[in-house]
């Protein structure tokens, strides 16, 4: 037991009864042990992201930090996990209670109203700012980049409004007084997706909303054999194919003198680091830089943690192309049943043809009780695949499934 260890059988016995312990919260009150994990774990950004993983396979939804609703640590809301305020780069316990206190008075209305009646002493510019690029204040009805562009401004206002009793100041206003302060904020678009998960990364330590990877998830599905959060699953010794951004690179000089390099890639499931000896990485330096999209090929060991050994480091839109020549549409029956639309879908295609291009297989979907049918497009239908066609061909077909494999083409 305990991994071939030795120890006092006393303390064998003190783990023993632990773990038991442990097992029976986890088996009886899951919600519950998982809540006590991610708030012991708060202050570690890795153990945040496992947990969160883990959490959202045993089928629990992970809520945004929201100033109306959650509590300085993680919390329980109807069968949902909140997440915890004090997990937010710069949000400290003195100014969740603070924001905990004021909002016994009523949910905050406004970013200005916010300003006004919590303690401005304790919740500072910086942390309102973590709060806003964290989605804590999406609650108030504006965008991130509206809250951004006004939060000096209502500082200001919070300010002068500023006494023993913030929040019986505020209540004392005369109401169009107060319409006037949450008027402030102007309307103004959101920030760019990239620019806000870059936001939400600054602040939590991961992407909430959504990750950059996510665009590439249908598109990669005939090229990869799993995704990160499943690399633990398999023995080490497996070769395997992956995809994933570059979050922390290192390069050194080996015995020898050449250049390799251990880096890190992440995607929506979760990260592994990689080694990429002076062979793969000659290959690979000019374009191996953080924030770069890439396809892995290698050897998994079990080395001080799971690692990949590198074989191949591709950038994914090459990848798409050399190790695919296909691209699959699934066609919703929906979107079949008007003859424009199929027409309109035909044109589309005819727009993107290259030569050399991927070859076009549309899934349609059959009947009630009918099977799929598929259809290859002839070869001067080969189209060019990149972000316009996969953007455009989302936009103009709701609910389809895009993706490249390697087939075996006919004709």
């Amino acid at each position: 037991p305990f991994a071939a260890y030795g120890f006092n059988k006393s303390h064998t016995t003190a783990y023993a009864v632990i773990a038991y312990q442990t097992a029976y919260l986890k088996a009886n009150y899951p919600l519950e042990f998982m809540v006590s994990l991610l708030t012991i774990k708060s202050g570690d950004t890795d153990k945040v992201i496992y947990y969160i993983n883990v959490a959202k396979r045993m089928g629990y939804e992970i809520l945004q930090p929201d100033v109306n609703s959650s509590f300085a640590h993680f919390s329980i809301e109807n069968g949902a996990i909140r997440y915890g305020l004090t997990a937010i780069l710069n949000v400290g316990y003195s100014a969740v209670e603070s924001i905990v206190s004021a909002r016994e008075d009523g949910d905050f209305k406004g970013l200005t109203d916010f300003c006004c009646r919590v303690d401005l002493r304790l919740v500072n510019r910086k942390c309102i700012e973590s709060l806003i690029k964290a989605g804590a204040m999406d609650c108030l009805g504006y965008t991130r980049s509206a809250l951004l562009d006004a939060l000096d401004t209502a500082i200001e206002y919070g300010h002068r409004r500023s006494s023993e009793s913030k929040v019986a100041v505020a209540s004392l206003l005369p109401e169009e007084d107060m319409e006037r302060f949450n008027d402030v904020v102007r309307e103004k678009e959101e920030f760019e997706q990239g620019e806000m998960l870059r936001y939400e990364k600054e602040v939590l330590g991961f992407y909430f909303s959504g990750h950059p990877m996510a665009q590439y998830k249908e598109r990669l599905r005939g090229i990869i054999t799993c995704q990160l959060g499943e690399i633990e699953s398999i023995p080490a010794g497996s070769n395997v194919v992956v995809a994933g951004q570059i979050i922390i690179k290192r390069q050194i000089t080996d015995k020898k003198g050449r250049e390799m390099a251990f880096f890190t890639i992440e995607d929506e499931t979760g990260y592994v680091e990689c080694v990429s000896f002076a062979s793969s990485y000659e290959k690979a330096e000019f374009f191996l830089t953080k924030g770069t999209v890439v396809v892995v090929s290698g050897r998994l060991e079990m080395n001080n943690g799971l690692k990949i050994l590198v074989n191949e480091i591709i950038p994914v839109e090459e990848a798409e192309r050399s190790m695919t020549n296909t691209l699959n549409i699934r066609v919703p029956r929906s979107f079949m049943e008007s003859d424009e639309n199929m027409e309109s879908l035909y044109q589309f295609i005819l727009s993107r043809t290259t030569t050399g291009g991927m070859i076009v297989r549309l899934y349609l979907e059959g009947g009630s009780g009918d099977g799929e049918v598929v259809m290859q497009l002839p070869r001067s239908c080969s189209i060019i695949v990149d972000e316009e066609t996969i953007g455009g061909l989302k936009k103009l077909v709701s609910g389809c499934e895009v993706w490249a494999s390697r087939e075996r083409i006919n004709g």
